[in-house]
């Protein structure tokens, strides 16, 4: 092999292996990650959509979506298509997730804080029905960056049958991976303290 074959030969093995490492990197960071994740549970209703181009999903629409922060009864910014803020996470005491802040910048999450950026939709102002005057307080619009959980053909009418004839309002939950990095992974949709898949399971054998 000519010496001018061998050099670009070299570049291209280099520059296929830089393609990859932040791929491999990527992966390694949720396989392997340095912490232990933790299980977040965030409340959602669910719905079956039915979308032929995506596949069989259920649409999730979270509580933790609408945001009450006394101490912030203001915009936090300009709103803007696509603007993403950092959610701060913390646990009630039955286990479910409250998002205790929301901060403009991941530096401003407090140490030892899990957290997920999100994206910010607006401030909405509190209204007194019977006044007809908007109030002092309000609640920020968020969106989750999870609001789907896929199943197969067959399984997500199902599954939304299940969650609004046994349990309260049609409530779930989603279990969600939350790493000390702020990224995430869905872990299994939860309805009465089981996976859904289990709980369909049980349902079809009665």
């Amino acid at each position: 092999m000519r010496k001018p074959d061998k050099i670009r030969l070299i570049f291209y093995v280099l520059a296929v292996c830089a393609a990859l490492a932040y791929p491999v990197k990527k992966i390694l960071s949720f396989e392997r990650p340095a912490i232990p994740p933790k299980l977040y549970l965030f409340e959602t209703e669910i719905y079956d959509p039915y979308d032929p181009m995506r596949g069989r999903y259920v649409r999730l629409n979270f509580k933790q979506n609408r945001v009450r922060l006394p101490q912030k009864n203001m915009r936090l910014m300009e709103w803007r298509s696509g603007n993403s803020c950092f959610a701060v996470l913390e646990k009630n005491p039955d286990g479910t997730t409250r998002i205790a802040d929301l901060v403009t910048d991941v530096k401003q999450v407090p140490d030892g804080k899990d957290f997920l950026r999100v994206r910010y939709s607006h401030f909405q102002w509190d209204f007194d029905k019977t006044t007809h005057k908007q109030e002092k307080t309000g609640v920020h619009l968020i969106q989750l960056p999870f609001d789907r959980f896929y199943l197969n053909e067959s399984l997500a009418p199902e599954a939304e049958r299940e969650v609004q004839a046994n349990t309260r309002k049609g409530k779930a939950h989603l279990r969600v991976k939350i790493y000390g990095n702020g990224n995430f992974a869905v872990d299994d949709l939860i309805v009465d303290g089981k996976p859904i898949l289990e709980r369909l399971r049980d349902t079809a054998s009665k």
